[in-house]
């Protein structure tokens, strides 16, 4: 799932209104270069300089009623390793777009193990009206979009219509399906450069994208490469260094070899861990982490058990306290953690209204005899941590029922479940990202958050320890409700493989 909303926010990006060109216009694109009536692209995928699939785009230029558009059809395909197990995960869309880009309407099937889901979206005036199909449940809902907002060619549709000069920028507005947000793209064009690829080696501008999704603090970063034409024939995404690379179907579509393991690659090693410290049972650590040298927006570390404070522009010294239900801690709520109502609500992915999941929660309290809501969070926790019998990596992301009915999965699915068991006894309750400590490395990890006695009380049921140590890590939150609850992710996405921690101490 990750890497399918990576690659939607880079072949996403929308036109919009754009500022004036400067220095000499490539020849070759003219003042409205313009697709031909038929195109067929491939790009080749890879995530840390490892195949892992390809993405198909097939353009007709037709005529309408309203006037010429482009009809879309496009498939994009990524297997990849995790800790041994191989899982795919499949997009395949159409969409009807304007030839300068404006969205029309689309549909979008994104398809991992068992998790499913069918989006299809109409623009009306300045409305994007949007159904949305996940395990079952359908939701109809309405983004607000801008008069020029397009579709699935994005940057792409942009820079056909007036290919980039060296040294010029533009500010681009897009809808990103997946993420289901309008965003908004800035383009700055450095120079041009000889880039060899697969299919040779071509003179190329280098343009560099930050993408902000909402009202994101944390924007992605890209990288895109045009020829004269305006022509894509290279993308990277800095996160997971995910590349695609425009190619001919045989290399496109090949058999991924040697693929990356979205787990061990991406961890973050330690060098120096202080002696005969217990991390089980430490009260507080202090880290220091440090963001890459390129442009990055560092994230808030801040909130009711972490603290954060700036070394430098790319060094953070963060705080951490644990949280455990034993200590019995109780103190005020800050002013922004009181719980919303899709805190406590049921939706797609955390279904805490079906009877399965409310079997399973009263089961787990009526086994443990819990009478206290802290006793019973308790109890949640450490069901889910023992029925959970078969941890795997087989599936990016499932939801809570999936997990109830098949007692599978990986730290994602017992996060989704302890909330939707939480939720389903009355506890508001949210996702947590972040990392965790574990062997002399950080690992990107999931847990829940329950509202419990006016406070947010974290607890991990992949480790069952009845709440959180000072090895967790807090990056963003979720609670899953809204049809952009994917776009709660980025601050997380932004930072995958670009980061190092250094521990200052343990008490």
């Amino acid at each position: 799932m990750l890497l399918v909303l990576l690659g939607l926010v880079v072949m996403g990006c929308r036109p919009g209104k754009s500022a004036s060109a400067t220095g000499e216009r490539p020849k070759a694109g003219g003042p409205e270069s313009q697709v031909p009536p038929q195109t067929e692209l491939w790009y080749r995928q890879s995530v840390f300089g490892r195949h892992v699939g390809y993405e198909h785009q097939s353009i007709r230029t037709v005529a309408a009623p309203e006037g010429t558009v482009w009809k879309i059809t496009g498939e994009n395909r990524i297997t990849v390793n995790r800790s041994g197990t191989t899982i795919e995960m499949v997009m395949q869309y159409r969409s009807t777009e304007t030839p300068s880009g404006a969205l029309r309407s689309f549909e979008l099937d994104l398809i991992q193990g068992p998790l499913q889901t069918h989006q299809k979206g109409r623009v009306e005036g300045r409305q994007l009206l949007l159904e949305i199909e996940t395990a079952g449940r359908r939701e109809k809902t309405t983004v607000a979009i801008p008069g020029q907002c397009g579709g699935f060619l994005g940057i792409q549709a942009a820079l056909w219509r007036r290919p980039m000069q060296r040294g010029e920028q533009r500010t681009l507005h897009l809808f990103l399906p997946g993420l289901n947000e309008v965003g908004e793209t800035r383009l700055a064009a450095e120079d041009w450069e000889s880039l060899t690829t697969a299919d040779g080696t071509f003179r190329l501008l280098r343009i560099r994208v930050a993408t902000r999704v909402g009202g994101s603090a944390a924007p992605l970063h890209s990288i895109l490469w045009t020829d004269d034409t305006g022509l894509v024939r290279r993308q990277r995404l800095e996160a997971l260094d995910l590349i695609s690379e425009l190619t001919d179907k045989a290399k496109a579509t090949a058999d991924p070899t040697a693929m990356p393991d979205l787990v061990g690659d991406i961890r973050i090693p330690v060098d120096k861990i202080p002696p005969d410290k217990d991390f089980a049972s430490a009260r507080k650590a202090v880290y220091r982490v440090r963001f890459p040298e390129a442009e990055i927006e560092i994230p808030s570390f801040a909130d009711f058990r972490q603290s954060a404070r700036l070394l430098d522009d790319h060094t953070v010294e963060v705080e951490v306290r644990a949280c455990r239900l034993q200590d019995g801690e109780s103190r005020p709520p800050a002013r922004d953690e009181t719980p919303s109502a899709e805190d406590g609500n049921p939706n797609a992915y955390i279904q805490s209204d079906a009877p399965e999941i409310r079997n399973m929660a009263e089961a787990a309290i009526r086994e443990a005899q819990a009478d206290s809501p802290r006793s019973q969070i308790a109890a949640l926790e450490a069901y889910v941590h023992r029925v959970m019998v078969n941890r795997n990596y087989r599936n990016a992301f499932a939801t809570a029922l999936d997990a109830a009915r098949k007692l599978e999965g990986d730290c994602t699915e017992h996060a989704v479940l302890l909330a939707a068991l939480a939720r389903a006894r009355g506890f508001p309750a949210r996702i947590a990202m972040g990392l965790l400590y574990h062997e002399g490395a950080f690992y990107y990890h999931m847990w829940t958050e329950v509202w419990l006695e006016d406070c947010w009380a974290p607890l991990d049921a992949t480790l069952g320890m009845g709440g959180v140590g000072v090895g967790h890590i807090t990056l963003a939150r979720s609670n899953l409700g809204s049809p952009a609850a994917f776009a709660d992710f980025l601050p997380l996405m932004q930072v995958i493989g670009r980061i190092g921690i250094e521990i200052v101490r343990v008490e």
